[in-house]
């Protein structure tokens, strides 16, 4: 066993330049396709972020919307990041003693494109209403 064992590694003579060439390919188009799964999955969190950043912002401007006493008021801001956001006000109906109103806050990125969009209703009654 012995015999044939030192026999094969005299015999072996290591890699040709053809299978070390081979085997670099190989390699190359493994990492080439790690850098791009990691640059897709950096995208994918930037959009994520900026969503999340979004929904914040929208959240934030609708809070105060159903938080003023009267009716809300359309307006546009402009939020940190570079982003705007944009608060539309529509009647959405009357009764006896109340008003409602639809609220839409729009927030773009910085780039103008649309990130996200949150609609909300508000009631405001009136003085002599419950």
């Amino acid at each position: 066993m012995r015999s044939i064992l030192s026999r094969a590694i005299r015999n072996s003579r290591g890699l040709s330049l053809l299978e070390v060439l081979v085997a670099l390919a190989i390699l190359g188009i493994g990492i080439v396709t790690l850098i791009q799964l990691y640059s897709s999955s950096l995208r994918s969190t930037r959009k994520s972020e900026d969503y999340t950043r979004a929904l914040v912002y929208a959240r934030d401007v609708l809070d105060e919307a159903y938080a003023m006493p009267g009716p809300p008021e359309a307006k546009t801001l402009t939020l940190p990041d570079g982003m705007t956001a944009g608060e539309q006000v529509s009647a959405g109906g009357s009764g006896d003693n109340y008003k409602a109103y639809s609220i839409t806050v729009s927030v773009w990125g910085v780039d103008g494109r649309q990130i996200l969009e949150l609609h909300g209703k508000k009631t405001v009654f009136n003085e002599n209403g419950q």
